[in-house]
């Protein structure tokens, strides 16, 4: 497997899917997902990759069937469909967002999603904010619900949610949650 960097089991603990940290897969200028069938044994088979339309995919959350897939290097969201028959997923890239610096000296590195209800908050630490997008009737990228601007050069690398009113951020580059 090139170079995996996160893992997520599906909810049936059923199948394994992992992020292909690259820049460059199957000769595409892209990372990729990898998902894997674990069978009574708990030994693992890979079942199918896909290119996921970013590159460096750091990580990946799974909700209702789609997999929203953090690519650091490309600041972007891929956003990949899973269609399951006889407990062989198959990925289907739909679309790639990119986030877009404000500035010129400002670059993107969108590195985890987390999802709170029907919520999705895409955290990224190199524009040092966190978008979040609502998800109850399909996924529209052309406007955020809301951008959480964070201090300047603070680096928001994961976000974790107690409810639907409070969440955790570490900021890697500041050393503060």
């Amino acid at each position: 497997i090139p170079s995996p960097s996160y893992l997520q089991l599906s909810n049936d603990k059923k199948q394994l899917f992992a992020t292909n940290e690259v820049n460059q897969l199957d000769s595409e200028l892209s990372g990729g997902v990898s998902v894997f069938s674990i069978d009574n044994n708990h030994d693992i088979i890979l079942i199918h990759r896909v290119i996921c339309g970013g590159m460096s995919p750091t990580h990946l959350t799974i909700h209702n069937s789609i997999i929203y897939v953090s690519n650091y290097n490309s600041g972007s969201l891929s956003i990949i469909s899973i269609h399951d028959s006889s407990l062989k997923a198959r990925l289907t890239k739909n679309r790639v967002i990119t986030h877009r610096p404000d500035s010129l000296d400002s670059v993107s590195h969108v590195h985890q999603t987390t999802i709170n209800n029907n919520d999705l908050f895409v955290v990224d630490l190199g524009l040092d904010y966190i978008k979040q997008y609502n998800l109850s009737d399909g996924f529209d990228d052309s406007e955020d619900i809301h951008t959480l601007s964070l201090p300047r050069g603070c680096g928001p690398r994961h976000m974790a949610m107690v409810d639907n009113n409070l969440g955790f951020v570490f900021c890697e580059l500041s050393s503060t949650i």
